[in-house]
């Protein structure tokens, strides 16, 4: 057993059965490809090959709730990591991205009974959107990982 910073037991279970979704924000790249990095890695670490993780790049964090609901009518999958990037500018457009995106996230996540880990960073500037992009990518991936494990136990 492991704890993760956040206070998460991590079980030392099989998790070789488990097919995970992370989509992928490509819109403020140089943050969300640190996210996806470190998310890959902490998945890695905890017993969850590459091979039974499916990558996808969306636009931006707006796409991202059409493309959960869109997988999960076509496809099994246990679990899906959700990473971007919404940085605040001088427009109202920073919170209608933030709060649809998580709202369409949560709302796939609960209709279709599946874990979605909101791992979309809101941010006030670049030097936040970085700080957050180098520490907050594995805490994503345990987020998930604790959420599927639950998720999996419940069915039992």
């Amino acid at each position: 057993m492991g704890q993760n910073s956040d206070g998460l037991e991590i079980l030392n279970i099989d998790r070789s059965s488990y097919r995970l979704r992370i989509i992928h924000s490509i819109f403020n790249r140089n943050y969300t490809d640190k996210l996806l990095e470190d998310s890959c890695a902490e998945l890695n670490l905890n017993g969850i090959n590459n091979s039974q993780i499916t990558i996808t790049a969306v636009p931006g964090a707006l796409e991202i709730p059409f493309l959960i609901r869109t997988i999960l009518k076509i496809e099994d999958c246990d679990g899906i990591l959700a990473l971007g990037c919404v940085i605040r500018g001088e427009t109202y457009h920073f919170e209608i991205v933030a709060t649809e995106s998580a709202k369409g996230i949560r709302e796939a996540s609960c209709e279709k009974n599946i874990p979605c880990i909101n791992g979309v960073l809101t941010v006030e500037n670049k030097s936040q959107a970085y700080e957050r992009s180098l520490t907050k990518g594995r805490g994503f991936a345990q987020a998930l990982i604790y959420m599927v494990d639950l998720s999996k136990s419940l069915e039992k």
